[in-house]
């Protein structure tokens, strides 16, 4: 039997172990409670944490974290992400090179390749005009021959009656212009075989509106009383009259055989560009009949000629 005083002090310490085990049981799922929502707070999705939005918590170990640990639901989509709602940053690596800066040399080859001959390597500056002594004025000074061309058009006139009281007032001339510089050679004179070949050319453009297939280059018309030039490739010629000889004889009287209109020698007006002084030589036809009698009150009478333009 043991003393009162052992009983009391046996029952006391029974007492206070069952107290304690009660707290400890209590307070327990608290704390686990407590556990899950700070790791559910830590986990978010699935991503190059192993699923942690900030980084594993402390002692995880990838693939073997705690078994108290839920699985990570999936993360709500980032509208950053989306290729609909935003716009890619182009990566500088991969963007486009920025132009390659010209090389000066091939700069200065191609500039001179495009460059207009300088005059002493153009086979026309040296080319001597078919004048033949007919009295026209020698070149301006300081120009040289820059086109050749085979005009072929009609020269046009009025008419005020139908009888021989009347004679035909020319009004002007309109006529397509056909290169003719692959016919003329430097140093060529007057008697050169390929000055032939433009006057057998001029003869051909009188009966052929293709001019024997030779290249055209422009048009010539008049702008009121003003001839003019037009060739895109070297300019604009607006003409005033500085001379007129007749024809030689033997020229080409024309289709009607009504004679050849008269050679031409035409300075700048003014407002020209890109050429400065026009022959018409070598013409073909063109020369009104001597009366209106029987005539409309409109005519137009074909023609060729040559047009030597300078610069």
């Amino acid at each position: 039997m043991l003393p009162a005083t052992a009983k009391t002090s046996f029952l006391s310490l029974l007492v206070l172990v069952l107290g304690l085990s009660i707290t400890l049981t209590v307070a327990s799922p608290a704390r686990h409670g407590r556990d899950v929502g700070r790791n559910r707070r830590v986990l978010r999705g699935n991503g190059p944490s192993e699923g942690f939005a900030h980084g594993p918590p402390p002692g995880f170990r990838p693939g073997r974290g705690p078994a108290s640990y839920p699985s990570p639901s999936p993360a709500a989509p980032d509208a950053s992400s989306d290729p609909a709602s935003s716009s890619t940053t182009p990566d500088p690596t991969t963007a486009a090179p920025s132009p390659t800066a010209p090389d000066p040399a091939q700069d200065s080859s191609t500039a001179s390749a495009g460059a207009s001959p300088a005059s002493s390597s153009d086979p026309l500056s040296t080319a001597t005009l078919p004048l033949n002594g007919n009295g026209l004025p020698s070149p301006l000074a300081g120009l040289s021959v820059k086109i050749v061309a085979v005009g072929r058009g009609t020269q046009n006139y009025t008419c005020a009656t139908s009888d021989s009281s009347t004679t035909p007032v020319a009004i002007g001339a309109v006529a397509d212009l056909f290169d003719g510089r692959a016919l003329v050679s430097a140093n060529a004179n007057a008697n050169d075989n390929n000055y032939d070949a433009l006057t057998t050319a001029t003869n051909t453009a009188l009966n052929d509106p293709a001019a024997g297939g030779l290249p055209a280059i422009g048009q010539h018309f008049f702008a009121g009383p003003t001839p003019v030039f037009a060739v895109p490739d070297t300019g604009t010629f607006f003409g005033s009259k500085l001379a007129a000889v007749p024809a030689p004889g033997g020229a080409n009287a024309g289709t009607r055989a009504e004679g050849a209109v008269d050679w031409l020698d035409l300075a700048d007006k003014g407002g020209s560009s890109g050429i400065a002084q026009v022959y018409r030589l070598e013409t073909a036809g063109g020369k009104p009949p001597a009366d209106c009698s029987g005539q409309q009150p409109t005519l137009e009478v074909p023609y060729a000629a040559q047009y030597w333009m300078l610069a």
